[in-house]
C-alpha cells in the first residue's frame, strides 16, 4: 500500500515509554499487542489528544506534529476521526444530533461526504430521533462512526471498537467498516485485541510490544506465526465471513449461501438473493478431513487448499483457502495423523448449528 501516515515519536508517560516509527498504508491497519503496548497512547498522539515528548507524524506528507519544527496541529485541524473504545455518544443529543454534530464542525465547502450517503450506508434512517440510551451497542457503534465519518476525516482511528459487543454482531460491524473504506477511500487504523477480527478486515498489521513496534506486515504473517500464537494460546480464533444468498428454499426452510467458491446449506433467512449475510463460526469448531466424508451428519462441506499451518504445543491452526480464508483448529495429535502439509487439498466439516448467521448487513456499490 501506498504510505498515508508517517510518524516517528517517543511518549514518556507515567513511567511507559513509547518509542515508535511506522509507514502506514491507505488501506486498513490493525494495530495489535497485549495490554500496555502503547496502543490507545498510539492512537492519542495521531489525533493530537497527547502530545509525543518528540518526534513526527505526517499524513500525505503534511506534517501535524513536529518537535524540531514546533508545529502541532491542534486534534480539531488534523482530520482525523476517531470512535473511543467508550464510544463518547452526546447523552443530550438524539441520533440525528450526534451526527450532525461532526459535519457541523466544518464549514459546507470542507465536508467531503454528505450526509445523506453516511446515514444510508450505516442503515441510521430508522434511529434518527432515537435517544442514545435507547440503542443496542451495535447501534450505538454505527452511531459513533457515523459521526466521525460526518466530519469528512482523512483517516479514522477505531480503540477496541468490538469490546463491548457480542461475536454475532462483531462480523456486522466489521462488513460495515469494510464498506466505509470501500465507498469512502478512507484509511482506518484498528486497535484490536483479537487477532480474528485484524485477520478478517486489516490489509497489514502493526505489532507493539512494550511501547515499540515489533513487526509490521500481512496479518496472517504476523498473528498466526508460532510464537505469538504460543503466547497468546488462549485467545480462541473466529472466523469472520461475508457470504452471498443464492436462493431460499421454502419447501425445506433452508437458505443457500455462496462461500468463497463453495455452496452453504443454513436455516432460512429473511433477506432476498444476492444480499450479503455475515457469518461467524470458531476455529476450533470447523474438522479437517484429507478425504471427502460420506454419510455424515455435518451439513456442509467446503473444499479447499492448505496455504498455512501454524502449531503451539496445545494447538494447530491450519489455514485454508476456499475461495476465501478460512481458519481451522486442530489438535496436535490430529495434526500428526493426518500428516498435513501447506498446498494439500482439504474438506472443511461445518455444523449448521455451529454457524452465527446474520442478515442482512451493507450492500456493495460500484463507488470507486
Amino acid at each position: 500500500m501506498p504510505k498515508f501516515l508517517d510518524f516517528d515519536i517517543e511518549k514518556n508517560l507515567n513511567g511507559f515509554n513509547l518509542k515508535c516509527k511506522a509507514d502506514i498504508g491507505n488501506g486498513i491497519t490493525g494495530l495489535f499487542g497485549h495490554t500496555g503496548s502503547g496502543k490507545t497512547t498510539l492512537l492519542n498522539c495521531i489525533s493530537g489528544i497527547t502530545n509525543p515528548s518528540k518526534g513526527y507524524i505526517k499524513i500525505n506528507d503534511r506534517p501535524l506534529f513536529s518537535s524540531f519544527d514546533n508545529i502541532n496541529t491542534t486534534p480539531a485541524r488534523r482530520d482525523v476521526g476517531y470512535v473511543f473504545q467508550d464510544l463518547a455518544l452526546f447523552p443530550h443529543k438524539n441520533v440525528r444530533g450526534n451526527i450532525e454534530y461532526g459535519y457541523q464542525k466544518y464549514s459546507v465547502d470542507k465536508n467531503i461526504l454528505q450526509l445523506s450517503e453516511i446515514i444510508e450506508l450505516l442503515q441510521l434512517s430508522n434511529l434518527l430521533e432515537r435517544t442514545t440510551s435507547t440503542l443496542s451497542g451495535g447501534e450505538k457503534q454505527r452511531v459513533a462512526l457515523a459521526r466521525s465519518l460526518a466530519a469528512s476525516p482523512k483517516i479514522l482511528l477505531l480503540d477496541e471498537p468490538f469490546a463491548s459487543l457480542d461475536i454475532k454482531f462483531r462480523g456486522i460491524i466489521l462488513n460495515y467498516l469494510k464498506q466505509i473504506h470501500h465507498n469512502f477511500k478512507i484509511p482506518i487504523l484498528l486497535v484490536s485485541h483479537d487477532i480474528s477480527e485484524i485477520i478478517a478486515i486489516a490489509d497489514e498489521v502493526l505489532l507493539l510490544s512494550k511501547g515499540s513496534k515489533i513487526a509490521q506486515g500481512h496479518p496472517r504473517d504476523i498473528l498466526l506465526n508460532d510464537n505469538l500464537l504460543g503466547v497468546n494460546n488462549g485467545i480462541e480464533l473466529s472466523n469472520f465471513l461475508e457470504a452471498n444468498i443464492i436462493n431460499n428454499e421454502d419447501d425445506t426452510n433452508h437458505s443457500i449461501l455462496r462461500l468463497g467458491s463453495n455452496e452453504i446449506l443454513v436455516k432460512k433467512i429473511e433477506p432476498q438473493p444476492n444480499t450479503k449475510v455475515s457469518i461467524v463460526i470458531k476455529a476450533s469448531e470447523i474438522a479437517v478431513a484429507l478425504d471427502k466424508p460420506t454419510r455424515i451428519s455435518s451439513e456442509n462441506i467446503l473444499t479447499g487448499n492448505i496455504t498455512k499451518i501454524s502449531s503451539t504445543e496445545t494447538k494447530t491452526i491450519i489455514s485454508v483457502n476456499i475461495g476465501t480464508p478460512v481458519l481451522a483448529e486442530i489438535s496436535p495429535s490430529a495434526t500428526k495423523n493426518l500428516g498435513l502439509s501447506k498446498g494439500d487439498q482439504v474438506y472443511l466439516l461445518l455444523k449448521n448449528d455451529h454457524l452465527k448467521v446474520n442478515a442482512p448487513t451493507v450492500r456493495y456499490d460500484a463507488k470507486g
